[in-house]
């Protein structure tokens, strides 16, 4: 397994062999207004589905930014599709989720085809290592190897409605997920929690958490994260759960029992349940990598899709 000390790597960059760089950090403005401009390819599978890769410009960052899209085999411009959001873990990017050794389009592709799983849209956006958050160099002088820039803005006021406005989403919260691993399952809670009103269902994976105890790993970036109480507050999932009226949201939690962050998934998993937060948990064996999330790909696209009423 591969530490680093400053950033939940682990064995993320020794298994994706696409574009593991941070990049630099881009400040921004408030906007918000849709993505002005797109370009896109495509790459179909013998099945029919697609993986589609666009460049929309955003405001809220002052730059153009990537993400990428999978459009189920069939895909009909007269249906509507439930739509999940994939947040890769640290040192990921756009190309991260349907290449190399997580492939969700071809699990997708595969449990569709079966007639296990409904036909659905997974974006992956590139969100650099921005952790979700809207984040400036005054808040955060000190990055602990985060990208400062308004993600969230760009996340929530321009990609959202721009994928619903290009793509046949179900623009409902029922219609809409959101999941991430390690940097992503946080990214997932933060997003999810502070937005009920946008996802029904939050799949966090091995999430990077931090409860203040001297068990926490990786504090360079619990500190950049939280460099106020306020801060804290606004970004902390466990303060979060606390605070946010989340009565109507489901939530799935797992993590590998040889995994460093088990124990403070485990504490947060306790922590849902006290705030009355209907949680499910599981847990394998296996540690912080690809290994073991591709290995329980099917179980999570179940847990997204189940009881999905269409409109």
């Amino acid at each position: 397994m591969l530490l680093r000390k400053n950033g939940f790597c682990f064995l993320w960059i020794c298994l994706f062999t696409v574009g593991c760089g941070a990049g630099k950090p881009h400040p921004g403005m408030n906007s918000a207004d849709a993505p002005r401009q797109s370009t896109s390819s495509q790459n179909a599978n013998p099945v029919g589905s697609h993986v589609v890769y666009q460049n929309i410009y955003s405001d809220s960052l002052q730059a153009s930014i990537g993400f990428a899209i999978y459009l189920p085999a069939g895909y009909d411009a007269d249906k509507r599709y439930p739509v999940l959001y994939s947040l890769y873990g640290y040192g990921g990017n756009q190309y991260s989720m349907f290449n190399g050794f997580m492939s969700l389009n071809r699990t997708a592709d595969t449990m569709i085809a079966e007639g296990r799983l409904l036909p659905l849209i997974i974006v992956v956006p590139d969100y650099k290592n921005s952790f979700g958050v809207n984040s400036t160099q005054a808040q955060n002088p000190n990055s602990g190897g985060g990208t400062i820039g308004l993600y969230e803005d760009y996340l929530i006021k321009e990609l959202i409605p721009y994928i619903d406005q290009q793509f046949n989403t179900d623009t409902r919260r029922e219609g809409r997920f959101i999941e991430g691993y390690s940097m992503g399952g946080f990214a997932a809670l933060y997003l999810g929690f502070n937005y009920p009103e946008l996802f029904s269902k939050i799949g966090a994976h091995s999430s990077a958490l931090w409860d203040y105890t001297n068990k926490d790993m990786f504090i360079g970036q619990r500190d950049w994260l939280y460099t106020s109480p306020e801060l804290r507050a606004r970004r902390d999932p466990f303060l979060l759960a606390q605070s946010r009226d989340l009565r109507a949201t489901d939530v799935y939690l797992d993590v590998g029992t040889e995994d460093s962050l088990y124990k403070v998934n485990q504490i947060f998993y306790r922590h849902l349940l006290t705030q009355g937060i209907r949680v499910q948990w599981q847990s394998a064996s296996g540690g912080h990598n690809a290994v073991y999330w591709s290995a329980n790909i099917e179980n999570y696209f179940l847990f997204y899709t189940a009881h999905y009423i269409k409109e």
